[in-house]
């Protein structure tokens, strides 16, 4: 006894400890989603800002005559114009960007519209590089005549770009780039909303475009895989890169950048909050760089005080709890007793249900046989009609005594063919009856056949056309069973185009859909009653009378489709147009998958 109340007493404190644990998960992550939501405002602000910044700076110091009256000179320039007249535009602007570097602006880039490198007025000696692979930006904004911005690496400068077409006249003439670096958003953030962030650059990308000698101004990231522009390190965040986090938050907040998420983490080593930010480039949807901000967490670490705090109380509570239920176990003896009995009732519960469902299928069964036996009945009629006429006639002609041997040899040959028939027609119909074990390949056109090779007989002998429309593929599934519900439907239209006056039309439909076999049976049988149509599927529901329907063959049907060919069944009311005609009746949609796998 003593063993069972330590083992409920332990059980009980993991309850309570799980419920608050979730209480507090719920509300840290409260925290940490307010914070990312907090963030993405305040760094969506300061980029909007830079990037009505870079608008203003190209209207007044790009998109005037002299900017453009140099580019329509450079159209059809040699090497030699091209070189004084990149003195003249670097002489005009040189004064205006001296003003804008000791504001944020990093780079002034001019670019021809074939890409190739112009004028770098932060580097006025290295042009002529073509920068269609390395810098997307450029050839989108001089292929499309669009401006476009985001962050993006370059041969020398990593920065926020702005990107705008030089173009006169509706004529495009090339490019120019205003782009700010990473330290002026990063110290906007740090001195504005007392910020301590960082912008980590994916390796990959860094390793692929930059200029070799410009690469000693990155050092890694505390984040595998990411290097931290130098610049940026040297002016605001070495305690930052040097925080040493828990491998648990570097492993989520590089995952979170991997899906391209925006998410905030609290690390429990270091007691403070960690928001990544990724950045992709809007060309190629890839994740290029983040930025990371780290915040005080003092609320998120009061709350885990306050957690163990209340954990400590309630574990003490609930042994108080304890002590007296220790003196009410023969009453927990009798409950245990009750409860096992419920246990029993609700097993055999189980067994009923189970037996039940063995009875429909037996009852789909035996329902089907009536419909099976007049099914027979009109494929036997021709061939026995064939033997019993020859049979008359060589009576006849034998006691006229006028039988010769050759009418005798034919009369015989015509029955033996009409009995071959009738055993044809009993193979056919016993498949039907066939429990499958395991399912098999097969052409759905082949399971059509067999199916109107069973019922068609009978359809013709009241008028009834079908039509076919199908597109054979193979699948993997239960043969005998889908037929079984093909001929319950098709059953059930046919007692519903008795009352209809001719023509009277079933039209089969196959084809696929997204790696799914359909199956679309409609009538021109006027429909289901509306308030009915969403009942078809229960068990004993019909709309014949209690003398011709059991209520079980569209239950079965769904029942077969669902659970043992892992499909789905529906029915619904359509109007369609044939031949010139409107008709309106009743859907039903059978979806199959191709290939029928088995749960593991």
């Amino acid at each position: 006894m003593k063993f069972k109340l330590i083992s409920a007493f332990l059980i009980s404190a993991a309850i309570i400890f799980s419920i608050i644990y979730y209480i507090k998960e719920q509300k840290i992550q409260y925290m940490l989603n307010q914070k990312t939501k907090e963030f993405e405002t305040l760094y969506s602000a300061v980029y909007n800002q830079y990037k009505e910044e870079a608008g203003i700076i190209n209207e007044l110091l790009v998109n005037n005559n002299f900017v453009t009256g140099v580019y329509q000179k450079l159209q059809n320039a040699d090497e030699a114009e091209k070189s004084r007249l990149r003195k003249e535009l670097y002489e005009y602007i040189k004064e205006d960007y001296d003003t804008l570097k000791l504001v944020s602006i990093r780079q002034l880039h001019f670019h021809l519209k074939n890409n190739d490198s112009f004028l770098r007025m932060h580097r006025p000696n290295k042009f002529g590089d073509n920068l269609t692979d390395v810098r997307p930006t450029i050839a989108y904004v001089n292929k499309t005549h669009k401006k476009i911005d985001g962050f993006e690496e370059g041969r020398i400068f990593n920065g926020f770009r702005f990107v705008f077409p030089i173009s006169k006249n509706d004529t495009h003439l090339g490019s120019v780039e205003v782009s700010f670096s990473a330290v002026a958003i990063i110290t906007k953030i740090a001195t504005e909303f007392n910020k301590q962030s960082n912008l980590h650059i994916k390796k990959d990308i860094v390793d692929e475009k930059v200029f070799s000698y410009e690469k000693i101004n990155y050092r890694n990231s505390p984040f595998e895989g990411y290097l931290i522009d130098i610049e940026v390190f040297k002016k605001l965040n070495k305690n930052f890169v040097h925080t040493d986090f828990m491998e648990e938050t570097k492993i989520k907040a590089l995952q979170s950048v991997k899906n391209f998420k925006n998410n905030t983490f609290y690390d429990m080593k270091v007691k403070k909050t960690l928001t990544i930010l990724p950045i992709k480039n809007h060309l190629t949807n890839k994740t290029i760089a983040f930025i990371s901000t780290l915040d005080n967490a003092k609320n998120i670490t009061t709350m885990i005080q306050n957690y163990y705090s209340l954990f400590s109380m309630s574990i003490l509570l609930l042994a108080v709890i304890f002590y007296f239920i220790y003196h009410q176990l023969k009453t927990k003896k009798e409950l245990k007793e009750k409860l096992l009995e419920q246990k029993q009732i609700i097993l055999k519960e189980q067994n009923k249900t189970k037996e039940k469902d063995r009875i429909l299928f037996q009852q789909s069964k035996m329902a089907s046989l009536a419909d099976m036996l007049e099914n027979i009945a009109h494929q036997w009629r021709q061939p026995l009609s064939a033997i019993s006429t020859n049979a008359s006639g060589m009576e006849a002609e034998f006691e006229f005594g006028v039988l010769k041997d050759e009418n005798l040899k034919k009369g015989l040959q015509n029955i033996i063919s009409s009995s071959e028939e009738l055993s044809r027609t009993i193979d056919d119909f016993r498949n039907f009856f066939r429990p499958e074990k395991q399912k098999s390949f097969f052409f759905i056109s082949s399971a059509i056949n067999k199916t109107l090779q069973i019922i068609e007989p009978n359809f013709k002998s009241k008028s009834i056309n079908i039509v076919k429309k199908i597109q054979d593929t193979q699948i993997q599934n239960y043969e005998n069973e889908l037929i079984q519900v093909l001929i319950n439907i098709l059953n059930n239209a046919k007692d519903a185009l008795e009352k209809v006056e001719t023509p009277k039309y079933i039209f089969i439909d196959i084809y696929n859909e997204n790696d799914q076999l359909v199956i679309d049976i409609k009538d021109n049988a006027n429909g289901i009653e509306e308030n009915i149509i969403s009942k078809v599927f229960e068990p004993y529901f019909t709309t014949k009378h209690k003398s011709q329907g059991t209520g079980i063959g569209l239950f079965m049907s769904e029942e077969l489709v669902v659970k043992h060919m892992k499909g789905r069944i529906c029915a619904k009311n359509v109007s369609y147009d044939y031949d010139g005609m409107q008709y309106h009746g009743a859907l039903f949609t059978i979806k199959l998958p191709v290939n029928y796998l088995e749960e593991e």
